[in-house]
């Protein structure tokens, strides 16, 4: 088995034997983040640690976050010290900054893909973009804003190419889909199963879904037509519950407008129907928890029993390695893959009971 000890790696200077770890890769949250805690002896050993500097976090030996140290909470009492350490992943330079308009990488950019809009303006802070999805259509106006941080700007556009944004263990942006990767080790109620939450609700979830906005005049239409666009997508629930949203930006036409009302309607359905897991360890049986893997899931408490009673696959969207005083754990938010990608929505909640 492998030696699972979290190591932060600060200007060629590694620290271990953190008593209290909580790190985070996910889906949703783009940046991956941590908070290493210390006590006594060793957090005094950690205090040459300064806030801004480049690092690393290792878990067994494995990469996984690549940032910098932007927190640093020391406290003591009569009787001892503590430490914790902070960070996030390169890419929240992207979540928290927005481009003044005078710099190279702010501005409107016609008829460029999202890889080469990610290229431009993470590399305006040093941060490498790469994509893990083929074909990638040209957006024909991009316009980042001042106000918008460039992280707003990316992930309209990702969320209108039907992809999704991640950083990888190296701190590049990452432009991806939902992954067919499947884990080997299930999670099974009354086997390795230490905790469960789930959330399962119909307050965010709704029978159509509209997009209504604008799109500058092109010349080959009417200026009403080509002004005013609108897209729509239905769910599966029956009882008539609508809304409407106010495209943010221009929008390309009907089928852009179309894909934007989809994918808000894919996103309402997999949020719906999520769950927090808790088990011991780090590792399934081929390796580290990951985001962006499926995991089958059997646990009849919770409703996921598929329509075979076999269980169900359901996305890993965030991961959470945590020591603390259960001991060493990981956290597994899980909930339908649909809330990653622009699949079609199953005809009916099959073998889901709530």
């Amino acid at each position: 088995m492998a030696d699972d000890k979290i190591e932060l790696v600060v200007n060629g200077t590694v620290y271990s034997g953190w008593k209290k770890v909580s790190v985070r890769r996910s889906m949703d949250y783009f940046a991956g983040s941590f908070d290493l805690g210390l006590t006594d002896t060793q957090a005094g050993e950690a205090r040459t640690i300064k806030l801004g500097s480049p690092c690393r976090v290792k878990v067994g030996g494995e990469l996984l976050i690549t940032g910098h140290i932007d927190r640093v909470r020391p406290s003591y009492d009569g009787t001892s010290r503590e430490l914790t350490v902070s960070g996030r992943s390169k890419v929240a330079d992207l979540v928290d900054c927005s481009l003044p308009p005078h710099d190279s990488g702010a501005g409107q950019r016609n008829n460029q893909t999202l890889l080469q809009l990610a290229a431009a303006v993470a590399g305006r802070f040093g941060i490498k973009a790469r994509s893990e999805v083929d074909g990638l259509e040209q957006i024909t106006q991009a316009v980042l804003a001042p106000e918008q941080t460039a992280y707003e700007f990316l992930e309209l556009h990702a969320r209108t190419a039907g992809v999704r944004l991640m950083d990888d263990p190296d701190g590049n942006v990452v432009i991806t889909r939902a992954s067919d990767e499947r884990v080997g080790t299930a999670l099974v109620l009354g086997e390795n199963i230490e905790e469960a939450e789930g959330d399962f609700s119909e307050r965010d979830r709704f029978s159509h879904y509209y997009i209504v906005g604008q799109r500058s005049f092109s010349g080959d239409k009417s200026a009403e037509s080509d002004a005013h666009i609108s897209g729509r997508a239905e769910d599966i629930k029956p009882r008539y519950r609508p809304t409407t949203t106010n495209a943010e930006g221009m929008v390309g036409g009907i089928g852009e407008a179309n894909r934007r009302a989809e994918w808000q309607r894919n996103v309402q359905y997999g949020r719906s129907r999520s769950a927090v897991y808790t088990g011991s360890g780090w590792r399934h049986a081929d390796g580290l928890w990951r985001p962006n893997t499926n995991v089958l899931v059997r646990d009849e408490w919770m409703g996921f029993t598929g329509a075979n009673g076999q269980g169900e696959w359901l996305m890993i969207g965030t991961v959470e390695y945590v020591i603390d005083e259960g001991g060493k754990r990981t956290r597994l938010t899980v909930m339908p893959r649909e809330a990653y990608d622009m699949e079609p929505l199953p005809a009916e909640d099959e073998g889901f009971s709530w």
